[in-house]
This record gives C-alpha cells, sequence and structure tokens, in this order.
C-alpha cells in the first residue's frame, strides 16, 4: 500500500508497501494521525478491526453511503464478542431501496434504534475508547470493494466530537431505522443546512481557516 504513515504530523512522514490493515497503521500514536492510500488489499472493516486492536473495545459509529451484509455480520461479530461496546450507523436514503435485503438483514442483526437514515455521501468511523477518540475519514463505504481508496485516521478529541455532533443531530431528529422517503428525510436534513449555515460565499474559491467547517 502506497501510503503515509504520521505519528507527529507533519514532523515524520514514512511512505511503505503494505498488505495488511494493521501494518498500515502500526505507527498510530496517541494524539497521533495516520494517513493511508490502498489498492483495494483490505476495507473497512479490517481497518476497524485493526484499530481495535490498538484502542481497545470501542464504542462505534459509522456513517456510510452503503453496507455489504458480510461487513455486517463482522461487525456484529465484534459487537457481540465484546470488541466493541455499542454501534450506531449512519446511512445514505438510498440503501434500503437500492439493496432492500440487505438493509432489512441489517436492522435485524442491530435493531432499528441503532439506525438512521439522511442524505449523506460521508463515510467516516468513530471509536471512543476508554484512552482513545479516533476518527477514520475515508472513501470507504463498509463493503468488499477493490480499488484505490484513502483513510485519515486521527486520535483527537475535537475531530472526533466535531464528527460525532453531526451524527447526534440526525440520531435525534430522524426516525429509528432505514427510511427512504424524502417526505421524511428531505425536512431534517434541510433544516440541518439552515441551522449550520450563515451565509453563502459564491466565490468560485474558499480559502479555509485552520478551524473545522461545515
Amino acid at each position: 500500500m502506497p501510503g503515509l504513515g504520521i505519528t507527529k504530523y507533519p514532523d515524520y512522514i514514512k511512505a511503505l508497501p503494505y498488505q495488511y490493515a494493521s501494518e498500515s497503521i502500526s505507527g498510530l500514536k496517541k494524539d497521533g494521525r495516520v494517513i493511508g492510500l490502498t489498492k483495494g488489499q483490505f476495507s473497512l472493516v479490517d481497518l476497524i478491526v485493526a484499530c481495535l486492536d490498538i484502542i481497545g473495545p470501542s464504542d462505534v459509529i459509522l456513517s456510510t453511503w452503503a453496507a455489504g451484509l458480510r461487513d455486517a455480520r463482522v461487525m456484529k461479530g465484534l459487537l457481540s464478542s465484546g470488541k466493541i461496546n455499542s454501534f450506531l450507523m449512519l446511512c445514505d436514503r438510498s440503501f434500503s431501496s437500492r439493496h432492500e435485503k440487505y438493509a432489512r438483514s441489517i436492522q435485524d442483526m442491530f435493531g432499528k434504534e441503532c439506525i438512521r437514515t439522511t442524505n449523506t455521501h460521508a463515510k467516516f468511523v468513530l471509536l471512543k475508547s476508554s484512552e482513545w477518540n479516533l476518527t477514520i475519514k475515508t472513501s470507504m463505504n463498509l463493503n468488499h470493494n477493490p480499488r484505490f481508496e484513502t483513510f485519515d485516521i486521527d486520535d483527537s478529541q475535537d475531530i472526533y466530537n466535531f464528527f460525532k455532533g453531526h451524527v447526534d443531530e440526525m440520531f435525534l431528529e430522524m426516525p429509528e431505522g432505514f427510511t427512504e422517503t424524502r417526505r421524511i428525510v428531505s425536512p431534517v436534513f434541510n433544516k440541518s443546512l439552515k441551522d449550520q449555515s450563515t451565509s453563502i460565499d459564491n466565490s468560485e474559491f474558499q480559502f479555509t481557516s485552520n478551524t473545522f467547517s461545515w
């Protein structure tokens, strides 16, 4: 895997070929970062397992556009074995119409109270253990899809809280389970945009400051 393993960004950068997820994040340290570019050697669920091996049992929150049944079963196994303390899933509203049987099976596995839907293409995983606050930002969905994929892993309370705030809002505002209907999804989605946006910048390029931004 051509990629970057960064322990104290930007003081240390190492690019090496890796075959397994555990190797690719072996440089992860407290308050550190690992950045990766894969060639499909491993999937998101492998990355989650590798993180759990480092940080221990964790509360896990997943945001994904799609999910494979095999990968969902792995997550359920991690939950049943105690490697995951709790599991929440935020998914795109189109998933249940694209893969109705998968959605029904996943909802049966985890319970509808653990699932919400919205209009999303954001893929990230939050893992909170007794000492770690990991955020995995990635191009990968929760499925096996051998492609070039990217991931960034940060141990940061601020980054974790930023993404968790979004999930908390969706879990508060949306009904339980997979909801495909635009009539239900769109008002919450539009309200979220209105609540978070104070102005619109129509310039072609927006220069970011050293803050988080919706």
